[in-house]
Protein backbone atom coordinates (compact mmCIF):
# COMPACT_ATOMS: atom_id res chain seq x y z
CA UNK A 1 0.00 0.00 0.00
CA UNK A 2 1.08 3.53 -0.42
CA UNK A 3 3.09 5.89 1.94
CA UNK A 4 1.34 8.19 3.76
CA UNK A 5 3.04 11.26 6.55
CA UNK A 6 2.50 10.25 9.94
CA UNK A 7 2.04 12.77 12.59
CA UNK A 8 4.78 13.82 14.00
CA UNK A 9 7.63 11.50 12.38
CA UNK A 10 10.09 13.47 10.11
CA UNK A 11 9.44 17.06 11.49
CA UNK A 12 12.41 16.63 14.11
CA UNK A 13 14.45 15.35 10.84
CA UNK A 14 16.00 17.77 7.74
CA UNK A 15 18.33 15.51 4.97
CA UNK A 16 17.91 17.63 2.39
CA UNK A 17 17.67 16.67 -1.57
CA UNK A 18 18.21 18.39 -3.95
CA UNK A 19 15.77 18.90 -6.44
CA UNK A 20 12.48 17.38 -4.90
CA UNK A 21 9.15 18.65 -3.76
CA UNK A 22 8.84 19.90 -0.93
CA UNK A 23 5.92 16.36 -0.38
CA UNK A 24 8.59 14.40 -1.43
CA UNK A 25 11.30 15.84 1.22
CA UNK A 26 8.74 15.26 3.22
CA UNK A 27 8.42 11.66 2.74
CA UNK A 28 12.07 12.03 2.67
CA UNK A 29 12.62 13.22 5.86
CA UNK A 30 9.89 10.57 7.37
CA UNK A 31 11.99 7.94 5.73
CA UNK A 32 14.90 9.40 7.60
CA UNK A 33 13.28 8.76 10.92
CA UNK A 34 11.45 5.46 10.63
CA UNK A 35 15.27 4.53 9.55
CA UNK A 36 16.40 5.69 12.65
CA UNK A 37 13.64 4.20 14.87
CA UNK A 38 14.53 0.66 13.02
CA UNK A 39 10.93 0.76 11.53
CA UNK A 40 12.05 -0.22 8.25
CA UNK A 41 9.60 -1.46 6.31
CA UNK A 42 7.71 2.45 6.35
CA UNK A 43 10.77 3.58 5.37
CA UNK A 44 11.16 1.46 2.57
CA UNK A 45 8.06 2.60 1.44
CA UNK A 46 8.23 6.33 2.75
CA UNK A 47 11.59 6.14 -0.17
CA UNK A 48 9.43 4.60 -2.28
CA UNK A 49 7.36 7.24 -2.18
CA UNK A 50 10.24 9.68 -2.94
CA UNK A 51 10.93 7.68 -6.22
CA UNK A 52 7.37 7.43 -7.23
CA UNK A 53 7.38 11.52 -7.06
CA UNK A 54 10.59 11.77 -8.14
CA UNK A 55 11.21 8.71 -10.20
CA UNK A 56 15.04 9.75 -11.16
CA UNK A 57 16.15 10.94 -7.52
CA UNK A 58 19.13 8.79 -6.78
CA UNK A 59 18.89 9.35 -3.01
CA UNK A 60 15.27 7.78 -3.39
CA UNK A 61 17.17 4.72 -3.69
CA UNK A 62 20.05 5.50 -1.29
CA UNK A 63 17.05 5.38 0.77
CA UNK A 64 15.63 2.34 0.18
CA UNK A 65 19.03 0.52 0.14
CA UNK A 66 19.33 1.75 3.94
CA UNK A 67 16.14 0.51 4.70
CA UNK A 68 17.18 -3.08 4.08
CA UNK A 69 20.59 -2.94 6.22
CA UNK A 70 19.77 -6.35 7.00
CA UNK A 71 19.10 -7.63 3.27
CA UNK A 72 22.49 -7.57 2.10
CA UNK A 73 21.44 -8.75 -1.77
CA UNK A 74 18.32 -6.29 -1.67
CA UNK A 75 20.17 -3.74 -0.35
CA UNK A 76 23.06 -3.95 -3.20
CA UNK A 77 20.25 -3.58 -6.15
CA UNK A 78 18.55 -0.33 -4.62
CA UNK A 79 22.27 0.78 -3.94
CA UNK A 80 23.20 0.15 -7.60
CA UNK A 81 20.07 1.77 -9.31
CA UNK A 82 20.86 5.05 -6.52
CA UNK A 83 24.84 4.91 -8.16
CA UNK A 84 22.55 4.27 -12.15
CA UNK A 85 20.75 7.82 -11.01
CA UNK A 86 23.23 9.73 -9.52
CA UNK A 87 25.78 11.02 -12.15
CA UNK A 88 24.89 14.28 -11.49
CA UNK A 89 24.02 14.59 -8.25
CA UNK A 90 25.25 17.15 -5.91
CA UNK A 91 28.85 16.65 -3.90
CA UNK A 92 27.11 15.80 -0.76
CA UNK A 93 24.56 13.26 -2.48
CA UNK A 94 27.17 12.13 -4.00
CA UNK A 95 29.15 11.34 -1.24
CA UNK A 96 26.31 9.95 0.82
CA UNK A 97 25.63 7.25 -2.55
CA UNK A 98 29.29 6.24 -2.65
CA UNK A 99 29.87 5.93 0.85
CA UNK A 100 27.05 2.64 0.72
CA UNK A 101 28.28 1.99 -2.87
CA UNK A 102 31.94 1.16 -1.31
CA UNK A 103 30.12 -0.96 1.30
CA UNK A 104 28.14 -2.83 -1.01
CA UNK A 105 31.31 -3.63 -3.42
CA UNK A 106 30.14 -1.10 -6.79
CA UNK A 107 33.33 -0.64 -8.10
CA UNK A 108 34.41 1.90 -11.26
CA UNK A 109 33.66 -0.93 -13.52
CA UNK A 110 30.04 -1.56 -12.08
CA UNK A 111 29.38 2.33 -12.15
CA UNK A 112 30.06 3.21 -15.52
CA UNK A 113 27.99 0.27 -16.56
CA UNK A 114 25.30 1.45 -14.23
CA UNK A 115 25.48 4.88 -15.48
CA UNK A 116 25.88 3.83 -19.37
CA UNK A 117 22.27 4.34 -20.44
CA UNK A 118 22.40 0.56 -22.26
CA UNK A 119 20.05 -1.09 -20.40
CA UNK A 120 21.33 -4.40 -21.27
CA UNK A 121 24.62 -3.15 -18.98
CA UNK A 122 22.62 -2.12 -16.55
CA UNK A 123 20.72 -4.98 -16.04
CA UNK A 124 23.89 -7.05 -16.06
CA UNK A 125 25.49 -4.72 -13.40
CA UNK A 126 22.82 -4.82 -11.00
CA UNK A 127 22.87 -8.39 -11.61
CA UNK A 128 26.48 -8.72 -11.17
CA UNK A 129 26.07 -6.34 -7.46
CA UNK A 130 23.33 -8.43 -6.06
CA UNK A 131 25.35 -11.30 -6.95
CA UNK A 132 28.50 -9.99 -5.29
CA UNK A 133 26.79 -9.42 -1.72
CA UNK A 134 25.21 -12.44 -1.61
CA UNK A 135 28.01 -14.04 0.92
CA UNK A 136 29.08 -11.57 2.86
CA UNK A 137 31.69 -13.36 5.16
CA UNK A 138 32.84 -11.91 8.36
CA UNK A 139 36.22 -10.68 7.38
CA UNK A 140 34.71 -9.04 4.08
CA UNK A 141 32.11 -7.03 6.26
CA UNK A 142 34.47 -5.86 9.01
CA UNK A 143 36.92 -4.40 6.31
CA UNK A 144 33.56 -3.14 4.80
CA UNK A 145 32.56 -1.62 7.90
CA UNK A 146 35.76 0.13 8.65
CA UNK A 147 35.45 1.80 5.04
CA UNK A 148 32.23 3.06 5.59
CA UNK A 149 33.17 4.45 9.07
CA UNK A 150 35.99 6.25 7.53
CA UNK A 151 33.42 7.60 4.54
CA UNK A 152 31.14 8.56 7.08
CA UNK A 153 33.94 9.93 9.19
CA UNK A 154 34.60 11.96 5.82
CA UNK A 155 30.84 13.56 5.82
CA UNK A 156 30.74 14.89 8.91
CA UNK A 157 34.37 16.46 8.56
CA UNK A 158 33.28 17.89 5.05
CA UNK A 159 29.40 19.14 6.27
CA UNK A 160 30.41 19.46 9.93
CA UNK A 161 26.79 21.20 10.19
CA UNK A 162 25.02 17.85 9.35
CA UNK A 163 23.50 16.27 12.12
CA UNK A 164 22.09 13.35 10.25
CA UNK A 165 25.88 12.22 8.87
CA UNK A 166 26.61 12.35 12.85
CA UNK A 167 24.25 10.49 13.44
CA UNK A 168 24.73 7.97 10.78
CA UNK A 169 28.50 7.95 12.10
CA UNK A 170 27.62 7.17 15.37
CA UNK A 171 25.01 4.30 14.07
CA UNK A 172 27.73 2.50 12.12
CA UNK A 173 30.13 3.02 14.90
Amino acid sequence: SAAYLMTGLGDAVHFPVVGISAEAQKFFNQGITQQHGFWHFEAERSFRQVALLHPECAMAYWGMARANDEHAERAAGFLASAVQRSKDAPKREQAWIDAWAAYYQIGAKQREDLQSGDKKRIEAAIKEVVEKNKDRKKELLNKLDKKLLKDLGTIVFDYPDDTEAKAFLAIQN
